[in-house]
């Protein structure tokens, strides 16, 4: 059935500067492979770096992570009882994709889906995945690259976002998606309903660097301080929000994650270093940016964001033995509650407070 969509799929324009030169390509969806871990890498930046390449545009990953506003700081969804998946799936959504796509000369459309019940009977389950199947049909004919938020396979196995790469006649859509089982992407991977689907297409204009610097700032803030579209609502928390959430289930809980820990106790330990890990390598990520990648901003912005990387370093440093196992401080060492908060109180709550600098500096940059 794919191949039969791309024999379809019409020449497309394709902005290559700000709506001035164009070139026509088609997308390249077959042979799109998410590599990385998914239980470290933002499966939002890395399909999306996939959807724009197979559109003939390049677009680097870890200035997208900063673009999406995951990079900053955690998201956690307090009703998912095993902590150790709470930085993997955890409310990492696409609710910057169009900043994201825009920033790379292209546009992220949310596909209006067809509504599904829980009441549905098998016949009107069927007649919904035909009609959705008929949607993204639609959007891969139209040249587009279809990326999904959720709905995968074999939940726990499959990470949040992936990429649409076959339809087939009875509605079965598969695709390429990262694990956070094996380490590495995988493909031909079923998309089960619900979940949300984005067609990205060529777009006409390109956000210039400066208000992408400036978007990117801003989002930083929101996200850590927890406001805005970033404020608690439902399960969710974000930023200095989930830090608490965090520091309490390692204050509070036995073996981080509870669940897990009555099932194993060793299991249940090990999960906390996946929080840690995910962590420490956007943390990575954010004070190499803030360092490099800010060009456009005046003097006097910039140096309240080299002090912003500053703050990342030092959570990084923090993170780094629990999330490594080197340098000291390992996770088997936690063998009581007492040690769980020892814990929190050598490295969580300093990172907690490093995320609060790291928003002001940035706050004080934003006013230039």
């Amino acid at each position: 059935m794919l191949h039969n969509i791309l024999a379809l799929t019409p020449w497309l324009l394709l902005s290559i500067c700000s709506a001035v030169s164009w070139a026509q390509i088609t997308p390249n969806i077959v042979d799109i492979h998410l590599s990385g871990f998914g239980m470290v890498r933002d499966s939002v930046s890395v399909s999306f770096q996939a959807a724009a390449k197979a559109l003939g545009k390049d677009a680097d990953y870890e200035h997208l992570y900063l673009l999406s506003g995951n990079a900053f700081a955690p998201a956690i969804d307090t009703s998912e009882s095993c902590r150790s998946w709470w930085h993997v799936e955890a409310r990492m959504g696409t609710h910057n994709l169009p900043a994201m796509a825009a920033s790379a000369g292209l546009v992220a459309q949310k596909l209006a889906l067809p509504v599904l019940s829980a009441s549905s009977t098998e016949e009107q389950k069927k007649a919904n995945r035909q009609s959705l199947s008929k949607l993204v049909i639609k959007a891969l004919k139209s040249g587009a690259v279809v990326m999904t938020e959720g709905g995968w396979d074999e939940a726990g196995g499959w990470v949040w976002s992936g990429v649409v790469t076959d339809v087939s006649d009875e509605g079965t859509i598969r695709g390429s998606a990262m694990s956070a089982v094996t380490g590495d992407g995988k493909v031909n991977v079923e998309w089960k309903y619900p979940g949300r689907l984005w067609a990205i297409r060529p777009g006409k204009i390109v956000t210039p660097a400066r208000k992408v610097d400036r978007f990117i700032l801003s989002e930083g803030v929101i996200r850590i301080r927890g406001t805005g579209y970033y404020a608690a609502h439902g399960a969710d928390r974000y930023g200095l929000s989930a830090m608490d959430q965090w520091i309490a289930s390692m204050r509070d809980a036995r073996g981080f994650c509870a669940d897990c820990f009555k099932r194993s106790p060793v299991v249940g330990v090990q999960d906390a270093p996946d929080n840690d890990k995910r962590m420490y390598e956007a943390a990575r990520i954010v004070a190499r940016q803030l360092r490099t990648g800010f060009s456009t901003l005046p003097a006097g912005a910039a140096q309240h964001v080299q002090k912003a990387a500053d703050c990342y370093d030092r959570i990084a440093v923090l993170l780094e033995p629990g999330a490594t196992g080197k340098g000291g401080f390992t996770w088997d060492s936690l063998s009581s509650l007492e040690a769980q908060r020892g814990y929190v109180e050598i490295v969580l709550e300093p990172v907690k407070t490093e995320l609060e600098r790291a928003a002001g500096y940035l706050e004080k940059a934003l006013r230039y």
